[in-house]
């Protein structure tokens, strides 16, 4: 019994390391033989092992938290400016009070914008933040453009990447909406579709050629010039790994639409905001 009991249970421990389980306690009573050693070393040799994992695991978490930061620093520079700026305008011509809760929307947005990257918000609350994020743009563009939500009831608890939305509708705004000579829609759409998160954000502006398309998509796949795209890709993939998908599809004339899907899944913590339209 004191040689074949230490040699079960070592086996059985040695299945559980096997099972990815490195966690492993040693037997409160040990016999004094070369059984009963060579069960204390590979206990020893787990702990350690165990060790390295979780330190492992910390600078990973580390890592994509210092990834995820630096990427959210690069977003919207030049939209901080412009704001400011067009604040400073309104006061110049009198509109100090449209000034004012411009400035109220810009504070509010900026506290959201910088909130810690590692944290999951609701499709909800992720409306919420981008509703005043338009307000601000309306600003600057007065009656160019209207939005349309189409918002699944299902998915306003969906949780989602922060900062995941606003620079695609920030895309749509300056390189669809503002060249066109028009009065132009925006409209977001969320739903679920079988496991995934499905949020489609789709203007009726400008729109980009064959040609122009193409090129959109070759510069997003080698990470070229839409920073605020490629901001959107590089945080997906520290999020997701490669569990979402994106499209694009656009037309001269017609406008340009961005597709995303990402895994579904549903915060229990309750809602104290009030529901977008």
């Amino acid at each position: 019994r004191s040689i074949i009991y230490p040699i079960r249970q070592l086996d059985r421990n040695i299945q559980k390391v096997k099972a990815g389980e490195t966690n492993l306690l040693p037997p409160q009573v040990q016999a004094n033989n070369e059984i009963s050693r060579l069960g204390i070393e590979f206990y020893d040799m787990m702990q350690q092992l165990h060790v390295l994992q979780q330190q492992m695991l910390l600078k990973e978490k580390q890592k994509r938290d210092l990834e995820i930061e630096a990427l959210q620093a690069q977003i919207n520079p030049h939209f901080i400016y412009n704001t400011v700026f067009c604040a400073k305008c309104l006061v110049d011509i009198g509109k100090s009070e449209d000034a004012s809760h411009m400035l109220v929307d810009f504070i509010e947005y900026l506290r959201w914008m910088f909130k810690s990257v590692g944290e999951r918000i609701t499709v909800e609350e992720t409306l919420r933040h981008l509703e005043q994020y338009i307000s601000i743009m309306r600003y600057r563009y007065t009656d160019r453009f209207e939005v349309v939500y189409r918002i699944e009831e299902e998915s306003r608890k969906a949780e989602m990447i922060h900062m995941l939305i606003q620079p695609i509708v920030e895309n749509a705004i300056l390189h669809g909406i503002e060249p066109c000579e028009r009065v132009c829609h925006l409209r977001i759409a969320v739903r679920r579709v079988e496991e995934y998160l499905f949020l489609s954000i789709q203007d009726d502006g400008v729109g980009m050629d064959d040609g122009r398309l193409k090129l959109f998509r070759d510069q997003l796949s080698v990470n070229g010039r839409h920073h605020g795209m490629n901001n959107v890709l590089s945080r997906l993939g520290a999020a997701y790994g490669e569990d979402y998908k994106i499209e694009v599809h656009s037309r001269v004339g017609e406008g340009t639409e961005v597709i995303l899907m990402i895994p579904f899944s549903v915060t229990d913590a309750p809602e104290a905001h009030s529901k977008m339209p």
